[in-house]
Order: structure tokens, then sequence, then C-alpha cells
């Protein structure tokens, strides 16, 4: 992705009023789940982990089983977020 790609994509991806796209996505999840940016930050720390507990707790052998997993976990959403978190700041890692 070539700098001006990469600078439209942060621009689309900040909310309204926010520079940092950390903070504006931890406010985007704070604003979606009804819960502090602390506990969104918290949320994104631990995605990986509540997400395994989170699909282990049920069965997951259809494909219905599948989409109620994707639909409904809240750990999902953090861990996808946090996936961006950690790729925009090899982004800047690399960049300097």
């Amino acid at each position: 992705m070539n700098a001006d790609n990469t600078a439209k994509w942060h621009e689309a991806l900040l909310l309204p009023g926010e520079t940092d796209l950390i903070e504006s996505g931890l406010r985007e999840l704070s604003e979606y789940f009804g819960v502090s940016r602390e506990e969104a930050r918290r949320a994104c720390d631990n995605a990986v982990d509540d997400s395994r507990r989170e699909w282990e707790s049920a069965p997951r052998r259809t494909s219905d089983q599948f989409i109620d997993f994707y639909h409904g976990a809240r750990s999902y959403i953090s861990a996808l977020f946090s996936t961006l978190w950690h790729i925009d700041c090899f982004k800047v890692q690399t960049a300097t």
C-alpha cells in the first residue's frame, strides 16, 4: 500500500474529532458496546484468550454454530480491532 492509500485508509477509519487511529477505534468499541474506553482497551488486550474461551464454550460443528459465534462474540470484534492495532504499530515501527 502506498503512502497516499495509507493516509486515505487512516482518514476513513478515524471517527469525527479523532486524530489517533487507536484512540478512535477504542472510542468506537466503547460506544458500540456501551463500556468505557479503558474496558474496551482491556477487551482488546485479552481478545485472543477471550475469543478462544468463547469458541470453546459451545459446539462448533455446523455452519449455524459458526455463524452464531461470529455474530455474537464480543471478543471476536475486539480481536479484529486488536489485529488492526498491531498492524498499525508495526507500520509505524517499520516506517522509522
